[in-house]
């Protein structure tokens, strides 16, 4: 939390520094790529402290001022879907995610996020899918293990649960 207030701040004084050093009054259109990329980041920590706050709305809208800068920033795309799951939004939230990891294929987590929407929409095959390709992707993790775990038994694939179990146990020395 503190890193979070020292990064916030950090970049409130940035953003207050650039505006206060700006002589006259810019267009959008004759800002430079490091100001465009400055009020990116702004919005986007600004839309994490308000999901973190429960406040989806105001996250959404940040979140999507943030995409209208840089639609190529996978990470906004990512906080986008992280909030419409929150709120249940799981249509849009899909289309989010697949966004942020159609535009950074290697992040394990912007594959996580699509497998965990997919088995909240119930998406049973498809998300024991992506969370196979994430362990083949990165190796072992217990989390991925564990989905896959209740994953598999929701589809009354039981020895596969149980195989997941005894890796899990395996590796955490779980009884």
């Amino acid at each position: 939390m503190n890193r979070f207030i020292a990064l916030f701040s950090f970049l409130f004084v940035l953003t207050i520094a650039a505006c206060s050093t700006s002589r006259q009054v810019q267009s959008p259109a004759s800002k430079t790529e490091g100001e465009v990329s400055l009020e990116k980041d702004y919005l986007l920590v600004e839309a994490m402290k308000y999901n973190t706050l429960g406040d989806a709305s105001a996250a959404l809208a940040l979140v999507s001022q943030s995409i209208k800068r840089d639609s190529l920033c996978a990470a906004c795309h990512y906080l986008q879907s992280d909030i419409y799951a929150g709120a249940g939004m799981y249509a849009e939230a899909i289309a989010a995610a697949d966004k942020a990891r159609s535009l950074d294929s290697t992040n394990e987590w912007y594959a996580v996020m699509q497998a965990t929407i997919n088995m909240r929409m119930g998406n049973l095959d498809q998300s024991i899918e992506q969370f196979e390709e994430i362990l083949a992707m990165k190796g072992y993790n217990a989390s991925v293990y564990y989905n896959l775990a209740n994953l598999y038994a929701a589809n009354n694939s039981y020895d596969e649960a149980m195989a997941m179990l005894d890796t899990l146990e395996l590796y955490e020395g779980y009884d």
